[in-house]
């Protein structure tokens, strides 16, 4: 958030769209019972996306500044929260913000 006030702009994103970037290097389903859900949250746990694992890639999400403010109007930050269930669930990824 910028924290100067700086032609009305205080406490507003310092973007208008982000996007965040999930690389699944392993997601295996040895029982085919395993599932996978990475929620992207705001800052105090709101979850502002969700994205369903399939199998090992790139999956990505454009958020706006105005789904990120509707979730948390005061946040300063953005979380992945891996929602995974099944007899043997494993899950090996990255995150970026770009």
């Amino acid at each position: 958030r910028l924290v100067k006030h700086n032609g009305g702009y205080k406490d507003a994103l310092g973007a208008e769209e982000y996007t965040v970037v999930i690389v699944v290097d392993d997601a295996p389903t040895p029982t085919a019972d395993e599932t996978y859900v990475l929620n992207i949250e705001a800052e105090d746990g709101t979850v502002v996306e969700s994205v369903t694992v399939t199998g090992a890639g790139e999956y990505t999400r454009k958020l706006t500044d105005k789904q990120i403010t509707a979730a948390d109007a005061d946040g300063n930050a953005l979380r992945i929260a891996a929602d995974v269930g099944g007899t043997a669930p494993a899950l090996k990824y990255a995150a970026w913000l770009v």
